[in-house]
């Protein structure tokens, strides 16, 4: 992750094979030269902490699955399964950006290639990518602001950010009861169809309800009290 942070801090054109999805949101640049490059400083930095908040979120991904498939097969070692899937990952990434880079595939390539299981291993990662930095789909209301703000160059300046806002208030509503709505959505439109996939969704509304439900029921004991009164005397 650090090493991904810091090429990127040095060149913001660095790709890391994420689909274009997983660009964080910025301005295009308009001034060139070295007042360009000192103005897109912040914009620079942020890209950086991006793709390596997203490295975190692949290999966490990564790992995770790896040992669920590895449970699930029921072996004796996991471990030793667990690293055979974990470099068969490897071998699907570095063959996926060899063919995006128009390289002549090997034997080997093509056979890590046609894996569908490194595949779907390699779809999840991303998706846990752009889901753990608030940059995976946006919703048909989002998407209609993003179309609106592309209108005019006023908008723009009005509304330089959307698709992160959006995405961290529906992450929000996912935590509440609100998210076992969308879970039952995902298992009958067919999104959710493995198991582990619909027990880390039913986690989120979960672990939120029963922290909310803890804090009420702690503001109905008066152990949660907020800020307290404004003037210092009456906080005595």
């Amino acid at each position: 992750a650090m090493s991904i942070l810091w090429d990127t801090l040095k060149d913001p054109r660095t790709d890391f094979d994420m689909g274009s999805e997983s660009r964080v949101e910025h301005a295009v640049p308009k001034i060139g030269g070295k007042t360009g490059e000192v103005i897109r400083t912040p914009f620079r930095v942020l890209k950086a902490f991006d793709e390596a908040a997203k490295h975190v979120a692949r290999q966490n991904e990564l790992f995770a699955q790896a040992y669920r498939m590895a449970k699930l097969e029921g072996g004796k070692n996991v471990d030793a399964r667990m690293a055979d899937i974990v470099k068969a990952a490897g071998e699907y990434g570095d063959a996926s950006m060899a063919r995006k880079a128009g390289a002549k595939l090997t034997n080997e390539q093509r056979a890590a290639l046609a894996d569908p299981r490194s595949a779907h291993l390699a779809k999840s990662m991303d998706q846990a990518a752009l889901h753990a930095t608030f940059q995976d789909e946006a919703g048909k209301i989002t998407q209609g602001i993003l179309l609106m703000r592309g209108t005019n160059p006023l908008w723009q300046l009005i509304l330089p950010f959307v698709k992160t806002p959006s995405r961290l208030l529906s992450a929000g509503l996912e935590r509440t009861p609100l998210g076992f709505a969308k879970v039952w959505k995902g298992v009958r439109e067919g999104k959710l169809t493995e198991r582990g996939e619909i027990v880390d969704a039913m986690v989120k509304p979960m672990v939120g309800t029963m922290l909310g439900l803890g804090f009420v029921a702690a503001a109905n004991e008066g152990l949660l009290t907020g800020s307290g009164p404004a003037d210092p005397k009456e906080r005595r």
